[in-house]
């Protein structure tokens, strides 16, 4: 160990500026989607309310602070300026998706199987018995909804179904 900062104490200065330029790069990688919401919020959706010149003023400001960001992970050894990392990135991605298609085709799959079954998706209903409906009878719907912690179609569809049952 003392060997390595006896070498390190002379080069203090470079391991500062490298340090310093590694945050400067964090910082800007940080910042880049802020960046670019900004242009978005505040330039390409309200482009009426700025003159030519000051609207490419500022979306080249924006864009000048988000050139030079690069995303280099230094754990996995992928570094997206280099032909080789971006190649890592679209093979990582790639599989992502890959990944994602397969479990949508389980999650369909299963669900293709449970109603083969028989089975009932989705959320169970309410069930309120008719004599507590009958009692919210006079009430206006949205009144009788709020009441029975329901939706007010649900109580709707509820008195359709009484009126009809009561036929």
């Amino acid at each position: 160990m003392g060997l390595l900062y006896s070498y390190l104490r002379n080069y203090w200065g470079l391991i500062a500026l490298a340090l310093v330029l590694a945050t400067v790069n964090q910082v800007f990688s940080l910042l880049d989607p802020l960046i670019f919401r900004y242009v978005i919020d505040n330039y390409a959706t309200r482009f009426s309310e700025y003159t030519t010149r000051e609207f490419f003023r500022g979306v080249t400001t924006l864009l000048a602070a988000a050139v030079g960001v690069a995303f280099v992970s230094l754990s996995e050894g992928i570094d997206a300026t280099t032909p080789a990392g971006r190649l890592q990135l679209h093979v990582l991605g790639a599989i992502a998706e890959f990944e994602r298609d397969r479990i949508r085709e389980r999650v369909v799959a299963g669900l293709d199987r449970a109603k083969a079954q028989g089975r009932r998706l989705g959320r169970p209903p309410v069930q309120v018995p008719v004599d507590r409906l009958r009692r919210f009878a006079t009430l206006p719907t949205s009144e009788a909804a709020l009441a029975l912690g329901v939706s007010r179609s649900t109580v709707k569809r509820w008195r359709r179904q009484v009126v009809s049952q009561s036929d």
